[in-house]
Formats: structure tokens, C-alpha cells, sequence
């Protein structure tokens, strides 16, 4: 499911999560920029958990948000709770959100998005890619986070229409 509907503009965000493998190490607070292996899930009060997820429908890759889907492997996955990690963002308001697309073989398709919150300037970007020797690349099977414009900025995969800070706002 590609449908950013559950991104409801007033909802409080309350939580954030991330599903790891088990095997993956959690992420290291004074980072800019957290690599997530399978989803990024924002807990809203009052609302429905958006969970961000790569997701394959060749040709086209995207970001999307659902539930993970049943059948086939189910890999080995364990839930952190990175709550405190985004302090800053709990207990605000959803603005909206920002989308950036890419051009796939089966047309545009989402990669990235940027969340906007009501108070302050606070963001949050979620995109496909992940770190490389503490560069961001886009190698779409696995998600980064951030909340720093200037990486969201600089990121932008060859087929990308716009940065993973964005340019089409909802």
C-alpha cells in the first residue's frame, strides 16, 4: 500500500519505533541520520500507527506505509522503541508531510517524506537508502531517518524528481 492517509494533519505524535533486525545494533543517539533496516513506525495519540516500509512491485520501488504484509519469510525483527532518541518531536501536532518522487519504470513512485510539525521548525524525514561509511546512498531495500534539513537537502537519488527534503506538500 503506497497511501499516506494515516498521516493525519493535528494528530500527536506520542511514539516512535523502529523494526530492526535482529541482529542490528540500535541506532546511536548523537547520530544525524539513523539506518533501519525494515520499517519506521510513528505512533499518533488518537490516531492509527503510520508504519513506513520499502516496498517492491517490480518495476517500481517506493516507500509506502501499511501493515507488513503476511506470506512468505517473515525475517527475525524485533521493535525498539526510539522514542526519547526524537524527544523533540514528541507531544507535537502533525502539520503535514511532504513527499518526494522518483521516476521508476512503472512511473512516479514516493521515496521519500518529509513530516512537518506544527511548533518550531521540527521535521522529520524517512526515505529509502541507507548509510554507508556515514554517507547517506540510496540503496532502496532499507530506510534512513533524519531530522536535519541539511542531509535531507543534499540527499537526492539520480531517478529523484526532488530532494528527500521534498517539494510536493500534503
Amino acid at each position: 500500500m503506497t497511501s499516506f492517509a494515516d498521516l493525519v494533519p493535528g494528530a500527536v505524535l506520542k511514539g516512535i519505533w523502529y523494526e530492526l533486525l535482529s541482529w542490528e545494533l540500535d541506532p546511536t543517539p548523537s547520530a544525524s541520520v539513523d539506518a533501519v533496516a525494515m520499517a519506521v513506525i510513528l505512533d499518533f495519540a488518537g490516531a492509527t500507527p503510520v508504519r513506513f516500509h520499502w516496498d517492491l512491485r517490480p518495476p517500481v520501488e517506493r516507500l509506502a506505509t501499511g501493515p507488513r504484509e503476511s506470506g512468505g519469510p517473515s525475517p527475525d525483527v524485533r521493535c525498539v522503541d526510539v522514542s526519547a532518541r526524537w524527544g523533540r518531536l514528541i507531544g507535537l501536532a502533525l502539520d503535514g508531510y511532504t513527499l518526494s518522487f522518483q521516476d521508476t519504470d512503472g512511473g512516479l513512485a514516493p521515496w521519500a517524506c518529509r513530516l512537518h510539525f506544527r511548533e518550531g521548525d521540527a521535521h522529520l524525514v524517512v526515505a529509502l537508502g541507507e548509510k554507508l561509511a556515514d554517507e547517506v546512498t540510496y540503496i532502496p531495500d532499507s530506510l534512513i531517518v533524519t531530522d536535519s534539513r541539511s542531509v535531507a537537502v543534499r540527499y537526492r537519488p539520480p531517478a529523484a524528481r526532488s530532494s528527500a527534503w521534498g517539494s510536493v506538500d500534503h
